[in-house]
């Protein structure tokens, strides 16, 4: 989100320059270099390392630099900021004993579908298992 707003904003110009002056623009307003091996890039041996270790910015998608993409970064941070500063304020007591209810929600559902299966099976009934996607948050 920084990046997207100090490009608004014009701290950092992309557009026209070399690489490296981004990446050393980059440096100065104190981004983090991030070491990821980038190896589905035919021109990885030509980068330079520190150009490299900006990669998760620089090669980022145009549609990500739009003001929707702003304020939906913006509500996603809220939303982020707000969880951590409730679980900062919960007491570990509270929290263990959170997850310690749900493990026994999710135990009992399992015990309960495992016996169900076992009865269907004494029966010689069998139920189409159904698959459940995941659904990305």
């Amino acid at each position: 989100m920084r990046f997207i707003l100090d490009i608004i904003a014009g701290k950092i110009l992309i557009m026209n320059k070399k690489l490296s002056d981004i990446t050393i623009r980059l440096i100065e307003l104190k981004y983090p270099p991030v070491d990821i091996n980038d190896k589905d890039s035919e021109d990885n041996e030509d980068v330079d390392v520190k150009n490299s270790q900006y990669n998760y910015l620089l090669k980022m998608p145009i549609s990500q630099l739009t003001y929707d993409r702003k304020i939906i970064l913006e509500k996603e941070f809220e939303i982020i900021d707000n969880k951590i500063k409730t679980l900062q304020k919960t007491n570990i007591e509270t929290l263990w004993i959170e997850d310690l209810n749900e493990l026994e929600k999710g135990w009992i559902m399992h015990r309960d579908n495992t016996i169900k299966d076992y009865e269907n099976d004494l029966k010689g009934i069998v139920e189409p298992k159904v698959v459940k996607k995941k659904v990305k948050k």
